[in-house]
């Protein structure tokens, strides 16, 4: 039998570079294949809610909005639903409102708002843009502000903690259309993620996990992706959805 010298050098040189990484702790290409790749310039905006004041507790203390830190995400929706990471808290109620406005955030018209029951534990939480009452589906191409908020005090609103990002509705171009029709949900959560389609993207991996609770691959994908928006410290937490007032 021959033995190649080289080849072995090849293939230990191979394996420590891997086993470097894993203690590094850097990914390889495959495990940062879950990650999302930002696709727009992004959107002046605040998805963190101000400071920890008084009525706000726990780890992370502060109120989130699920978004890249670009404060833009896309979506493919006519009516997409949102989501906000809320701490836990001692505030009455909460709101969630969305804007029609232009690129530089002015002549804003209101869209939609809605006062809720706050959620006192600290959690994930979907406000969904309801297609039943006569609020027209989100326009192509045009940009759209949307904020969650916790009012600590019924007395004073205007001193919320509040959350600022931005949301625009656009079409795939024909080859990941193309795609997304023949994909299954696994794959679309991929292709929304890694073409720039945040709220397609989030929406499909919520899904994923509440289909399959107990699929490792599926929990691990998930933690990837908020990962590569700095939202991992929230990957954990229950999602559930808002509650009218």
């Amino acid at each position: 039998m021959t033995f190649c010298k080289g080849c072995f050098r090849t293939i230990f040189a191979g394996l420590s570079v891997s086993l470097t990484l894993v203690l590094l702790g850097i990914s390889t290409p495959q495990a940062a294949a879950e990650g999302f790749v930002p696709t727009n310039p992004g959107r002046p905006g605040n998805r963190v809610g101000g400071g920890v004041r008084g009525c706000l507790s726990g780890v992370p203390p502060r109120l989130m909005a699920m978004i890249p830190d670009s404060n833009l995400g896309y979506t493919t929706q006519a009516y997409p639903n949102f989501y906000a990471y809320l701490p836990n808290n001692t505030a009455p109620l909460m709101e969630f409102s969305l804007y029609k406005t232009d690129e530089a955030g002015e002549a804003r018209q209101l869209v939609y708002r809605s006062v809720m029951v706050s959620q006192p534990t600290a959690g994930i939480v979907r406000f969904t843009l309801p297609d039943d009452i006569g609020i027209a589906p989100l326009a192509y191409d045009q940009d759209y502000q949307w904020s969650v908020a916790l009012i600590c005090d019924a007395n004073s609103p205007r001193a919320a903690l509040r959350t600022l990002g931005w949301i625009q509705r656009v079409t795939p171009d024909e080859e990941i259309a193309n795609q997304l029709v023949d994909a299954d949900l696994s794959e679309q959560a991929r292709l929304y993620a890694q073409n720039g389609f945040w709220f397609d993207a989030l929406e499909s991996f919520v899904t994923l996990r509440s289909d399959s609770p107990e699929d490792v691959e599926i929990q691990q994908r998930w933690q990837e992706f908020l990962a590569s928006v700095e939202l991992d410290a929230i990957a954990e937490q229950p999602i559930a959805d808002a509650r009218p007032e």
